[in-house]
């Protein structure tokens, strides 16, 4: 594994290692990673110390490979109790600000996050607009207006319809007022998703962290299976913005009548 290789597990003694032994984790056809024990002493392992070593090996392959599968099914009863929760708030409610909120908290279960925002594009303009914020502040609030390429990753996402996971945004030369923005609240990783309905994409998930690396992509793959809830959401309290629109602009004809 070039890790290792590059990144000693004890960076002030790596000069001093004389031998390792190492054994890979295997289950059936798939190397799952290795074992590996550094020493200071000149030869200081032997074939049995190699053969215990695969024995072993063997036996921690199982239980990680035990330790996944119980993972996965946790993760599968989580995304399942998150599902849930939304259907049922988009069912009882029309109101974008309480939907979201619950939606939210349902996204932190599944992932971390100390940034939560979701914003409406619009293609013709070009432009997107949040409305919802979880963690509002002078700049990124609900309400806020943005031109799409005044942040190159929510451009990406909206022109490629893909997410994308940022591992750092000061890894790369952003508009100095974006970096700004973005050194202000101390968001530093992200994970950007496209909200699609009828294959139009009307929305940008945003995710965001005050680390760096934090997302992967089995965090994409989980948030995907919910992005239809929040398709659905927006173009739900839209409706209902509308006909209540319709109903009052209704009774003041009537009043004017």
């Amino acid at each position: 594994d070039p890790y290792w290789v590059d990144n000693p597990l004890d960076l002030d003694r790596s000069k001093e290692l004389r031998s390792v032994i190492s054994a890979p984790l295997k289950f059936a056809d798939n190397t799952l990673g290795c074992i590996h024990i550094e020493s200071t002493q000149l030869a200081a392992f032997e074939d049995s110390d190699l053969l215990m070593l695969e024995t072993l090996a063997g036996h921690l392959a199982v239980a990680l490979v035990n330790a996944r599968l119980y993972q996965a099914m946790i993760n599968r009863t989580t995304d399942l109790s998150a599902h849930t929760e939304i259907l049922e708030a988009l069912n009882a409610t029309r109101d974008l600000d309480a939907l979201f909120k619950t939606i939210a908290l349902q996204i932190g279960h599944i992932v971390p996050y100390t940034g939560f925002a979701v914003s409406r594009y619009d293609a013709e303009t070009q432009t997107v607009t949040y409305i919802y914020v979880d963690t509002p502040d002078e700049t990124f609030h609900s309400g806020a207006t943005f031109a799409a390429s005044d942040s190159p990753y929510t451009l990406e996402v909206c022109q490629r319809g893909e997410p994308i996971i940022v591992p750092d945004f000061m890894d790369k030369s952003l508009p100095v007022e974006l970096s700004a923005r973005l050194k202000r609240v101390g968001v530093r990783s992200g994970l950007l998703a496209p909200i699609t309905y009828h294959e139009e994409i009307i929305g940008v998930l945003i995710l965001s962290q005050k680390e760096v690396g934090i997302y992967n992509e089995q965090d994409v793959q989980r948030i995907q299976s919910l992005l239809p809830h929040f398709a659905l959401a927006i173009k739900q309290a839209e409706e209902y913005q509308a006909l209540q629109q319709a109903y009052a602009d209704l009774q003041k004809a009537q009043e004017n009548i």
